[in-house]
């Protein structure tokens, strides 16, 4: 099922198992699922995400100026997949298929770089970490496309955090969510996406990633 429309709108006198900072910060370099605790040392937002959650980065660009920044937001994505979606592959085949995260990833970087643009990708099982990286991408994003998994169904305050940054969404399922059970037929999300895409296995990413393509070169860019 898919509808589209326009857009409405470690240093050694850090505890055993901590993360410092700089720490955290290196890790931004590469794909993690980091399960460790955090040092009291950590207050930067980002290392924070980098530690609660997998994070495949893009190349970084907090101390891009100003004006190139800007260039920045119109090619890049956020990319959200939330909680048990780290389990794809093995979760369930027999309805999420046999794909695993990282395919997702992938798939989604191909199909970004063919539309020009730059991929950010994030999954976490906590909710408030997703939030936070959602807040962030008004920084630096152009758009975000969102697998919520179950927090679909349940989350206000992800929609609330979805519709605070202003940026156009893409919501997407893997599994035709409504000729499932009945509580998986409604979404805090649709009503503020610009498209819902669902049971169409991965390709749904695609389909997502190429639709916000054209949604973004529909709208101004902001000055």
């Amino acid at each position: 099922m898919v509808r589209c429309g326009r857009h409405g709108d470690h240093n050694a006198s850090s505890p055993p198992g901590s993360l410092t900072k700089v720490d955290a910060l290196r890790l931004l370099g590469r794909p993690q699922r980091i399960i460790i605790g955090l040092a009291s040392s950590v207050t930067d937002p980002s290392a924070v995400v980098a530690a609660t959650a997998t994070v495949f980065p893009t190349r970084p660009s907090d101390s891009t100026p100003g004006a190139e920044r800007r260039t920045d937001i119109v090619k890049r994505l956020l990319l959200v997949n939330g909680p048990n979606l780290n389990l794809l592959g093995t979760r369930e085949p027999q309805i999420y298929g046999h794909e695993t995260l990282a395919d997702v990833v992938a798939l989604a970087e191909r199909v970004a770089a063919e539309e020009g643009l730059e991929i950010r990708a994030v999954q976490s099982n906590h909710e408030g970490m997703l939030i936070d990286a959602i807040h962030e991408a008004r920084e630096d994003c152009a758009g975000i496309v969102i697998n919520p998994g179950g927090l679909t169904h349940t989350s206000v305050v992800l929609r609330d955090a979805l519709a605070g940054v202003g940026l156009p969404i893409a919501e997407v399922h893997l599994s035709n969510v409504h000729a499932r059970e009945e509580f998986r037929h409604h979404s805090f999300v649709s009503g503020i996406a610009s498209c819902v895409i669902a049971g169409a296995g991965i390709q749904g990413y695609e389909f997502a990633i190429r639709r916000l393509a054209r949604v973004m070169g529909e709208t101004p860019t902001p000055a």
